[in-house]
């Protein structure tokens, strides 16, 4: 196999992936070995990393964001490390999910469902009629929400990037989107 600073000069004159085959088969089981003991991915989604962090290896390498002089490490540590940080990007991701779950779920308590669990059946309908109304707000509404719940932002930046007055104001608009969202949710939920 070709040297890591050679692979990456070539990798940047030929503008393709060619180069890199060889790497990709060298170090696919381990990468997926890995990824399975130190992050619990199954099979198929340490396939999918493994893949995803080798197009971004391509990607970092073609638009000169890696060079050659710019290796400090083994090109499979800088492999794994991107691999790394996309399943911890992954998992967080899901957290904030399942935080937006629990305020769907919330949501469903409000409407007077509190005596039974809500089944995957019912919360599978719930969040589609949940998205429903989501898709009926604003778009600055549906980015207020987005920003705050998925994006895990502050108040105060949420002000200055979609130009509230401040975080109060925000934290206001935030507040009346919920209530729209509960509103309409309070409306169709017939519909489950």
């Amino acid at each position: 196999m070709m040297k890591p600073k050679l692979l990456i000069r070539e990798v940047f004159e030929t503008q393709s992936m060619e180069p890199l085959e060889d790497l990709y088969l060298e170090h696919r089981k381990t990468f997926i070995k890995w990824l399975g003991d130190k992050f619990g991915a199954s099979k198929e989604e340490a396939e999918d990393i493994y893949t995803d962090a080798f197009i971004a290896l391509y990607e970092n390498i073609i638009s000169g964001k890696l060079s050659e002089k710019d290796l400090t490490v083994q090109l499979k540590t800088y492999l794994f490390s991107i691999a790394r940080n996309k399943t911890l990007s992954q998992f967080r991701q899901a957290v904030r999910f399942q935080e937006f779950i629990k305020e769907v779920e919330a949501i469903e308590r409000s409407f007077g469902n509190e005596e039974s669990k809500v089944n995957e059946e019912m919360a599978d309908s719930l969040y589609r009629v949940f998205m429903v109304c989501f898709q009926k707000l604003q778009s600055i509404q549906q980015e207020l929400l987005t920003r705050f719940y998925y994006h895990k932002k502050k108040m105060k930046d949420i002000a200055t990037e979609l130009k509230y007055k401040n975080a109060n104001s925000a934290k206001r608009a935030k507040n009346n989107c919920m209530n729209k969202l509960r509103e309409c949710c309070a409306e169709n939920m017939h519909t489950l």
